[in-house]
């Protein structure tokens, strides 16, 4: 950006008319860093509001609200007719326009997508990028430890492990965590967006049975309690069928999480669990869209016809979903627009517009019909 003199006195950047942030919060900040890199002292007299509305090209309204809001945060004050001091410079933070967003990997396309919405609204609104891959809280925990030197601004965190929650509450800084389940321990301190995973999973569930299917299996991460189970257990239970344990399938994550075939890898070992049961199931449903790749690149190799002979659906609608062959059935986690929520929630906290903690965020998800699910004729190894 441009530089204004203002006088001897002052140097201050220009107003982004095409910012998102307001001019009253733009002030606040300019002010915020020309207070900083002045080292001004305690009782030191500020340029007058008309000096600042002018260099700026605001109104002196504008200039008058951030001058008050800087009041509020007990760093300057303001005598009548005689103009505005500063009080301390302790409680100076000048923004780095830094932001942090945490991920478990890039492997699964879902995460990719989700990180490439956050940059895309960083960038817009003049904030730098630091990514943080890593689903382990060591990992974490030593990022944060990097983000804390360098002055980040403001974090989003998904698929951040409990420990590194704990310690970004003790920070103050400013975040959001996204598909995050709603724990007693920080209820009220974290703002979250989520989606509803039982709803999704019971969308799931339910056009398969809408499609004659009674024998259907579910993989799921590795110990989770999450949503998905539930929303599929329920599912069952409004139409008269029973649950059975062995149609739980559990996803085998022993696979290096940093390996490219990850998912793929899974999801090929999803098919042989699957396979080994002595009920083949008529249809089955993925944890994601990444790990369906995997089941149905194996199911080719086995010569399995999906959906003929089993019909195959996951969770996510990544952007590849619709090309595979066959096109995947799925459901839409909307992490897209969750991105999108998650961003601004931060935004506001960083502007100081909001305090963190308020705010729970549920999307709803969209069942998405393509051709991997079919209207049951044969099951795979009876002739039902």
């Amino acid at each position: 950006m441009d530089s204004l003199s203002l006088g001897h006195r002052m140097k201050i950047s220009k107003i982004v008319e095409t910012s998102s942030i307001s001019y009253r919060e733009q002030v606040r900040l300019l002010l915020l860093e020309y207070l900083k890199t002045k080292k001004l002292k305690s009782s030191d007299n500020l340029p007058t509001v008309r000096e600042i509305a002018n260099a700026l090209s605001v109104s002196r309204g504008t200039v008058g609200l951030a001058i008050k809001e800087l009041a509020r945060e007990g760093i300057v004050y303001s005598r009548m007719g005689k103009g505005t001091f500063l009080l301390s410079t302790d409680k100076i933070k000048v923004p780095t326009n830094l932001l942090a967003l945490f991920i478990p990997n890039m492997n699964n396309p879902i995460f990719a997508e989700f990180a490439s919405e956050i940059e895309k609204d960083a960038l817009k609104n003049g904030y730098a990028m630091s990514i943080c891959v890593g689903d382990g809280s060591v990992k974490q925990l030593k990022g944060l430890s990097i983000l804390q030197k360098k002055g980040a601004d403001g974090i989003i965190g998904l698929g951040i492990s409990d420990k590194a929650i704990k310690k970004i509450i003790t920070t103050n800084i400013p975040f959001v965590g996204v598909n995050l389940p709603m724990k007693r321990y920080y209820q009220g301190r974290i703002d979250i967006v989520t989606c509803d995973e039982e709803k999704a999973a019971s969308f799931l569930t339910s056009h398969l049975i809408s499609l004659g299917h009674r024998r259907i299996a579910i993989s799921t991460l590795k110990g989770s309690k999450d949503g998905k189970l539930m929303g599929f257990k329920k599912a069952l239970q409004s139409s008269g069928i029973p649950f059975r344990e062995n149609m739980v399938i559990e996803d085998a994550e022993t696979i290096d999480s940093s390996s490219p075939q990850w998912h793929e890898r899974i999801g090929r070992t999803i098919l042989k669990q699957v396979l080994m049961l002595k009920e083949k199931p008529s249809a089955l449903i993925v944890s994601n869209d990444a790990r369906a790749i995997g089941v149905l690149h194996e199911a080719r190799e086995k010569g399995i016809r999906i959906p003929e002979d089993m019909s195959v659906v996951g969770f996510d609608n990544i952007s590849m979903s619709g090309m595979l062959n066959p096109p995947l059935t799925t459901v839409d986690l909307k992490f897209r627009e969750a991105a999108q929520k998650a961003f601004q929630l931060l935004q506001a906290q960083i502007s100081g517009k909001v305090k963190n903690g308020n705010r729970y965020i549920q999307l709803e998800p969209k069942l998405v019909v393509r051709k991997s699910s079919r209207k049951l004729k044969k099951a795979l190894g009876d002739g039902s």
